[in-house]
């Protein structure tokens, strides 16, 4: 889980991380979730699609919600 709830800002760096782990964990069987990103955060997710690739969730507590090791 990468809890994004203390990030205010994330640029192509931050993007790149994000999907370059979603790809490595998923050839590997598993996957990342996303939690607690600001607006600002969401809303760059959106606009480059990356929203549609990630699991999203309202907090990390969500996304730990449910999944098990």
């Amino acid at each position: 889980v990468f809890d994004l709830s203390q990030v205010e800002y994330m640029d192509s760096a931050g993007l790149g991380i994000l999907l370059a782990s979603s790809s490595k964990f998923s050839q590997a069987g598993g996957g990342i979730r996303v939690a607690g990103a600001a607006p600002k955060v969401l809303h760059m997710l959106q606009l480059t699609g990356t929203a549609e690739i990630l699991d999203l969730f309202d907090s990390a507590d969500a996304a730990l919600a449910g999944w098990s090791a």
